[in-house]
């Protein structure tokens, strides 16, 4: 039994033993060896990851063999660690041992700032708790980053790092031989400091010229200036070093409350620079709009230190935002450049060189784009260029607008002379005006005399054509009563006779009404080809019963081409015509419509064998209201002709007349033919 119970215990632990070995082979599998001659090593090819989604995890719990067997390498293409915005904690372990012959003492740097909670472990050393939530004392040197010390073994052993962050979360690793490190930090200092001072310039000299001229736009780009250079100090640690060092708290929200501020005064900048032309002080809803949501995020952030607020999303909303910013920016560009603002090449440069590097920085924090030096500082490396150009952009603006300046003195001088001759020639001109307006007096008065005439000529139609019919309903109705009262009504008869004056009133005003009517007609004029045989045949046939027995008589040309017109006008101006001709020509005569030909043109004259027009006539009948002789007895407004006319100038047409006293009327009416 105790055989029994023994083997039971040792096979059982056979797991454990399993998962020890595979733990050990792994640690002499990826286990690097640093050598004093390699200079700085990336120590992305030798790391395994353990993602930590609880954020719990002891130190002690990943060491057991059921954990340590769970840590995995990264992707082999993957030159860092970039786990984007994530709420889970990273546990990362590292093999390394000391070449041969090589110096032991190494330090391990992750060169990027934004890492709320960092834990070191290192071989039987305490663990170092820093961070960029921690007191900048927490950490083993005085740096930017985070640095830790190495003390390397001819054997290889495990280092453990556990990260966490409500920034996107990046973790690049190097070892540096300590007698290196120095070298390297003096160097990155000088360009660092390089940098800050020349957007310390920068600002001072923008301020300088807005005290001076009072233009917004260059305290909007001193301020953008100043809080983007800001922004990338607390990026790269040195804010958190020398300007707030024991704010501890504002430091983790600093890059992202800074760069919000510097993107609104950007937008600013940028509304006003594109509307320049425009004479407008400050930038448009769109850009105030985007200004003030920055500005949002930015006192959001701020809140964040007071009140609890979801600050990794605040960090989201922000990227999302600079983009929604180039977009408008672009947008901006394209209607500016519509306008042909020559003013834009170095302030469109400018800010193509600034969207690179903050695609390029939205897309490293989303894990679109691998982490390195470059696309880690892809922001600073592209807004050196970008403020440069911005700068240069203000320079041209200035001179452009001296330029400008400087050619309204010479117009305003030019127009002074100008006015001077002006004056000279005044008193010509004030005659001349004077003159003009007379004649413009005179012709006026000639025109209301017309009118006048006109509408006699109106008032004296309507008292000569109504008083008939009207005559006619008065006398019927007379008879009527007589007849009544006799009791010899003769209903049937006067109901006929007063049918037919009703119907000439009826006329008469429909006649009147349609010269309103046209006009209408006319503004939605529709011309197209019309098939001239058909379309006359079914005009006789649909018009015969109006003739009241006149004969209408069809005359064709051998080849007749089509002609363009609107059918509906075409048919109100040959109705009129027939209707003029078959009033004057008698009830017996015929009325002749014949078609014509010539070059461009299909003409359609009407023929009657009336008393004709006299010479002196001819021109007025076309006038509105004109009857060469009311007291003939043929009813009628005279808004015929005037109506046929008007059709054919609408078409591209004429109306042409050919008569004599005693030889009846021709009127050609000439379309133009299908081409």
């Amino acid at each position: 039994m105790l055989e029994r119970a023994t083997l039971r215990r040792m096979f059982s632990n056979v797991p454990r033993c399993l998962l020890l070995c595979l733990a050990c082979w792994s640690l002499d599998v990826r286990s690097m060896a640093l050598g004093d001659g390699q200079g700085s090593i990336d120590l992305t090819g030798v790391v395994e990851v353990l993602e930590d989604p609880s954020g719990r995890l002891t130190f002690d719990e990943v060491r057991q063999p059921a954990l340590a067997a769970r840590f995995q390498p990264p992707a082999p293409n993957r030159r860092d660690l970039n786990f984007g915005f994530t709420a889970s904690a990273y546990w990362l372990r590292l093999s390394l041992r000391q070449a041969p012959g090589q110096t032991a003492d190494w330090l391990l740097e992750i060169p990027y700032a934004l890492i709320d909670e960092l834990a070191f472990y290192a071989p039987g050393a305490a663990p170092v708790l820093t961070g960029d939530a921690h007191p900048l004392s927490s950490r083993p040197y005085f740096h930017g980053f985070f640095v830790f010390p190495l003390a390397l073994g001819p054997d290889a052993q495990h280092y453990y790092l556990r990260v966490a962050s409500k920034n996107p979360l990046t973790v690049p690793l190097r070892a540096w031989p300590d007698r290196l490190f120095g070298m390297q930090v003096h160097q990155v200092l000088s360009l660092q400091f390089l940098y800050t001072g020349g957007l310390l310039v920068l600002m001072i000299y923008n301020l300088f010229v807005f005290f001076m001229i009072r233009d917004w736009r260059f305290l909007f780009y001193a301020l953008y200036v100043l809080f983007f250079g800001l922004g990338m100090l607390a990026g790269n640690g040195l804010g958190r070093l020398f300007l707030w060092p024991e704010a501890t708290a504002f430091n983790a929200i600093a890059e992202s409350l800074l760069l919000s501020l510097s993107g609104a005064f950007l937008l600013l900048f940028s509304g006003s620079f594109l509307r320049e032309r425009h004479r407008q002080a400050w930038p448009g809803p769109a850009w105030l709009f985007m200004a003030g949501l920055l500005a949002l995020l930015a006192l959001l952030l701020g809140l964040s230190l007071y009140v609890p607020l979801p600050v990794r999303q605040l960090h989201m909303a922000l990227m999302l935002s600079a983009v929604a910013g180039i977009v408008l920016l672009v947008s901006g560009l394209l209607r500016a450049w519509r306008h042909r603002r020559t003013d834009l090449r170095i302030f469109t440069l400018a800010w193509a060189m600034l969207s690179v590097g903050m695609f390029v920085a939205i897309g490293r924090a989303f894990e679109w784009l691998p982490s390195n030096p470059w696309t880690s500082y892809s922001l600073q490396i592209s807004s050196v260029f970008e403020m440069l150009l911005l700068a240069l952009a203000l320079a041209d603006l200035l001179r452009t607008e001296r330029h400008q300046r400087e050619q309204a003195q010479s117009r305003e001088m030019d127009a002074r002379q100008h006015l001077l001759e002006n004056l000279q020639t005044a008193n010509e001109r004030l005659e001349l005006t004077v003159h003009q307006r007379t004649e413009q007096l005179r012709s006026a008065l000639q025109h209301e005399k017309e009118v006048l005439v006109q509408y006699r000529r109106f008032g004296a139609m309507i008292s000569h054509e109504f008083r008939n019919p009207l005559g006619i309903i008065n006398s019927q109705l007379s008879l009527m009563r007589k007849e009544h009262e006799r009791g010899e009504l003769l209903l049937d008869k006067r109901l006929s006779v007063l049918d037919g004056a009703t119907r000439r009133l009826v006329l008469m005003f429909d006649k009147w009404l349609q010269s309103d009517r046209l006009n209408h007609a006319l503004e939605d004029i529709d011309p197209h080809p019309i098939p001239l045989p058909e379309w006359l045949e079914h005009f006789v046939l649909t018009n015969v019963h109006s003739m009241n027995g006149c004969p209408l008589e069809l005359r064709w040309q051998a080849r007749v081409p089509q002609l363009v017109g609107d059918e509906y006008l075409l048919d109100i101006a040959l109705g009129n015509l027939v209707d003029n001709a078959r009033k004057y020509a008698g009830r017996e005569a015929p009325v002749v419509i014949e078609t014509r030909v010539k070059p461009g043109f299909v003409g359609l004259a009407v023929i009657d064998q009336g008393p004709g027009i006299a010479p002196e006539h001819q021109q007025a009948v076309f006038g509105e209201y004109f009857r060469v002789s009311p007291q003939s007895g043929a009813s009628g407004m005279g808004l015929g002709l005037s109506i046929v006319r008007r059709i054919a100038e609408k078409h591209g047409g004429q109306l042409e007349l050919d008569s004599a006293v005693g030889q009846g009327c021709c009127f050609s009416f000439w379309l133009p033919a299908k081409s």
